[in-house]
């Protein structure tokens, strides 16, 4: 079936308009995407935005330098979360084939959300 010329015309303008505007409103900060997803009965919210640009901006720092060589820098380095992270990591990069520095900058990179939720009252666990 064939439209009329000036269907035609109309269905291509609107075609081109809608292509246009679309990507423009469809696209919104990765930060506004995570926020919309934190429900509104929250009591706190951290929200961090562009964890690879700031920790490769850390880690290259004269202070994230320093911060390594320092004794507290060793003393997190021998910490037993540290072995319990290396553990993570190795079960990350088993079950899932993905190292955690990619998950920070692959999932994580653009933004993230922390939130947290009393538990009801008289039961804060």
């Amino acid at each position: 079936m064939q439209l009329p010329v000036f269907l035609s015309r109309r269905w291509t303008a609107g075609a081109l308009l809608v292509g246009l505007l679309l990507p423009g409103v469809a696209r919104s900060a990765p930060a506004d995407e995570v926020l919309r997803l934190v429900p509104d009965d929250v009591a706190f919210c951290l929200l961090v935005q562009d964890l690879r640009g700031h920790f490769a901006a850390m880690r290259e720092s004269p202070l994230g330098e320093r911060f390594l060589g320092s004794k507290l820098g060793q003393l997190l380095r021998e910490a037993p979360e540290m072995r319990r992270l290396a553990e993570v990591r190795r079960l990350f990069r088993e079950h899932l084939q993905v190292d955690l520095a990619e998950l920070r900058d692959d999932i994580l990179g653009d933004a993230v959300a922390l939130a947290y939720r009393p538990g009801p009252p008289g039961r804060p666990d």
